[in-house]
Formats: C-alpha cells, sequence, structure tokens
C-alpha cells in the first residue's frame, strides 16, 4: 500500500485478549549486509 506517497507494507494478525506481547520485526534491505531488528512490546487487557 502507498502511505504518504510512500510504499510501505502491513498485516494484520490475531492477538488473543489479555496478555503481554513481544512483536519482534526483521526488516531485510536489499544490499544490506545483515537485517535490521525492531522490537514492540504490546499488553493487551
Amino acid at each position: 500500500m502507498v502511505v504518504n506517497d510512500t510504499l510501505t507494507f502491513g498485516n494484520f494478525f490475531p492477538m488473543r485478549s489479555g496478555g503481554h506481547y513481544r512483536v519482534t520485526l526483521e526488516i531485510r534491505l536489499r544490499g544490506a549486509a545483515r537485517p535490521l531488528e525492531a522490537q514492540f512490546e504490546y499488553r493487551h487487557r
């Protein structure tokens, strides 16, 4: 999809109610020596 004239990627996944989640993304850029990693914590109540 395009957001603010920039091509981007989106996705959805189910999360059971109540709980603590750690979401880790591994981003591989063409030509990069190694992937980038981003981690997010989410507490669902």
